[in-house]
């Protein structure tokens, strides 16, 4: 799938998508910072994350959200400036997306295999920035089903 400013390479294993990201496609090398990340959210929730400082890791989980809940802020803040969220959980109906904000892989971890709509729509707004007309594109082209009742098909055959 390929949008203005990204590309998604969907794959059944982790490794036949990893090598298709090039170093320079990754958003940040060093993960984003927690308000970047709290900007993305908007309707998504996180139930973990994984802060970076340095030598040191600090992993935030909340049954709350962690994306909206102000504790990950003050904890950002506890950190130096130079601290960033490398790693994020999204839960899906039947599992939970990985995402791997240095890489900008992410990877599925579910008890079936998700739908390829829920991977997408919660993976591309997060790890890169879309203004708000992409982000309403983008839920409207992955949508399923139709708001209007579909016309009949109609199916015309020689006699």
């Amino acid at each position: 799938m390929e949008g203005a400013v990204f590309t998604a390479f969907v794959g059944d294993l982790k490794e036949r998508v990893e090598g298709k990201v090039a170093a320079g496609d990754v958003a940040s090398a060093d993960g984003i910072d927690v308000e970047t990340l709290s900007r993305r959210i908007e309707d998504y929730e996180l139930t973990e994350g994984t802060l970076k400082d340095g030598g040191a890791t600090v992993q935030f989980t909340s049954s709350e959200g962690v994306g909206h809940d102000e504790r990950l802020s003050r904890l950002a803040q506890g950190l130096s400036s130079n601290s960033t969220v490398v790693k994020a959980v999204v839960p899906l109906p039947e599992g939970q997306l990985a995402l791997n904000f240095r890489t900008s892989v992410v990877n599925a971890k579910t008890t079936k295999t998700p739908l390829l709509k829920d991977v997408l729509a919660a993976s591309v707004p997060l790890l890169h920035e879309l203004p708000a007309n992409q982000r309403q594109s983008l839920k409207a082209f992955q949508k399923v089903g139709a708001s209007a009742p579909l016309e009949p098909l109609m199916i015309f055959s020689p006699c």
